[in-house]
């Protein structure tokens, strides 16, 4: 099976926690992505219809496209609290040419980046019940609207480049994530990822 028919319960497998890891895929099945045409003919960041996301558990709230369906997909993983995704509703039941996720780790450590070290790994490194990133890279120093938080690449076999945006929440990381898969699909969902960010509120 490979990584561009993969069905959609194989992503949020890959992509839950264990996105920067090398798990094996379970067995599902097979969906066919879609055509370039359907990855860039919509553009959801133009709209200004959006909804509001409110956790239930951890108080967080952010905003996304009112044409984004929000998925609760965690699973049982050391570590992981809880693995949200956003993904555009016409990509559901095949593979997403990109997604935002919003991952909830237990903090385990006073210093983001020092968390990060903790929990990464170079691509070759034998998994691990806490290893969340690979190839971790280009780590920077942001925020989110006046919060310190911490900004990288990591990588991941079957899907290539996540980008990171992590932050402290009391006794958790929220890590604010996104993928383009296609990358025809990265001017539409980097931008959306953006505007998401700007109204993460905790």
């Amino acid at each position: 099976m490979t990584g561009r028919t993969l069905g959609l319960a194989a992503i949020v497998a890959l992509v839950a926690g264990v996105g920067c890891g090398r798990g094996t895929a379970p067995q599902v099945a097979v969906s066919e992505s879609p055509s370039p045409d359907e990855t860039t003919s919509h553009s959801p960041s133009d709209s200004d219809s959006w909804n509001r996301y409110q956790d239930p558990e951890y108080g967080f709230s952010i905003e996304y496209p009112s044409d984004f369906v929000v998925e609760d997909v965690t699973q049982p993983r050391s570590g992981v609290r809880k693995f949200v995704r956003f993904v555009d509703h016409s990509f559901l039941g095949g593979y997403p040419a990109g997604q935002v996720e919003i991952n909830v780790f237990e903090k385990d450590n006073e210093a983001l980046s020092a968390w990060v070290a903790t929990h990464s790994a170079d691509r070759d490194a034998p998994d691990g019940d806490r290893l969340y990133y690979r190839e971790v890279t280009n780590k920077r120093s942001t925020d989110v609207n006046g919060r310190t938080a911490l900004a990288f690449e990591g990588h991941a076999d079957e899907i290539g480049t996540i980008h990171h945006v992590i932050l402290f929440l009391r006794d958790v990381v929220i890590d604010l994530a996104w993928f383009a898969d296609d990358p025809k699909y990265e001017p539409t969902i980097l931008p959306t990822f953006d505007r998401m960010v700007s109204t993460y509120q905790d």
